[in-house]
């Protein structure tokens, strides 16, 4: 009788917890998307006429630089010949974004001269830090100077 007994309690425990696990069917997950990031910073040469923008390894890279091309620090000064610093690692958690790898481009004669393509909603990886974002406008303009001047 005993057995009988605890067989019966365990199934209505079992059933009641089933039961109860189920009351919230109805309400609905908030999912709260984190805040969008602030617009990429772009710095604005007007004496030379075009854009660029500094990376930041663990910034969120937005639509102002997206499809941009990033080009290594060495490279844009020998395009453009402005030196540029390579800013503080942002270590900063951002959640709901996360790095991809560059695939970096380089030529055997040129080793330093080094490229990437970039777009928005990714973080700048640590390899990234301290490259030149430019359009791919500002970057045809930029290398066909340097083809023509005498440097």
């Amino acid at each position: 009788m005993r057995t009988i007994f605890n067989s019966v309690l365990a199934c209505v425990m079992m059933a009641a917890v089933l039961g109860f696990s189920g009351c919230n069917k109805n309400k609905e997950e908030v999912y709260i998307a984190p805040p969008p990031p602030p617009a990429y910073p772009v710095i604005e040469n007007k004496e030379k006429g075009f854009s660029y923008a500094i990376m930041q390894e663990g910034v969120v890279l937005t639509k102002e630089v997206d499809k941009w091309n990033a080009l290594s620090p060495e490279l844009f000064a020998k395009l453009s010949g402005i030196t540029v610093k390579a800013p503080e690692p942002n270590k900063a958690i951002l959640e709901g974004y996360g790095y991809i790898l560059p695939k970096i481009e380089t030529s055997s004669a040129y080793p330093e001269r080094k490229m990437t393509a970039i777009s928005a909603s990714y973080l700048v990886p640590k390899e990234l830090n301290g490259w030149v974002a430019v359009s791919q406008e500002t970057f045809e303009k930029l290398a066909k100077e340097f083809m023509t001047s005498k440097k």
